[in-house]
């Protein structure tokens, strides 16, 4: 019982020690989120890109049709 205390006496005071199984965790979150975070600015990036380039092509194709039909 008075290990159970102390234990959560530590937890709650939230000590950086290396074997606080919740600051591990709280740390590998961490930095599982930043990294979703950059991928997600990363994939949007890519996706903003491909869509402005089908956009172009579609644009292009789109004007050379009614140019070549007005003619």
């Amino acid at each position: 019982e008075r290990f159970k205390q102390q234990e959560l006496r530590q937890r709650s005071t939230g000590s950086d020690r290396i074997d606080n199984p919740v600051v591990d965790r709280f740390k590998s979150n961490q930095q599982q989120q930043k990294g979703l975070m950059l991928f997600g600015i990363a994939l949007n990036e890519q996706l903003v890109l491909v869509a402005f380039v089908i956009a172009l092509l579609f644009g292009f194709s789109l004007g050379y049709f009614l140019f070549s039909c007005g003619n």
